[in-house]
């Protein structure tokens, strides 16, 4: 019985002022205080958020750029090459980097704000 005695007493919060001896205003500049470091909290959460996003847009360009880079390699592959096998692995794999390449434009059609690629 205590158990649920306690758990229905009023939190420390609540006593501030007979506790601590607290008036009315020094309460209301705690709660105060207590908001602007919330707020501040908030703040650098949503610039961390941000940052990531940022990061996150940074690595899919480059991915996007090596699919480019790639496609040109293993088209340069193909063109240099006399093996049948070869030119055609070749030719498989830079069409692969081409095909990875172009969903960069679905993608950036998806978003609402275009990025600049």
């Amino acid at each position: 019985m205590p158990a649920i005695q306690s758990m229905t007493e009023d939190g420390w919060i609540w006593w501030l002022e007979k506790m601590g001896r607290l008036s009315a205003e020094q309460i209301k500049e705690w709660i105060q205080e207590g908001d602007c470091v919330q707020w501040f909290c908030a703040e650098a959460e949503m610039q961390r958020w941000l940052e990531e996003w940022e990061i996150k847009q940074a690595d899919f360009m480059r991915c996007i750029q090596s699919f480019s880079k790639m496609h040109e390699v293993w088209t340069e592959l193909a063109a240099r090459n006399s093996n049948d096998g070869h030119i055609t692995y070749a030719k498989w794999k830079a069409v692969m980097y081409a095909t990875m390449e172009r969903g960069k434009t679905l993608f950036c059609t998806s978003r609402k704000d275009q990025i600049s690629l």
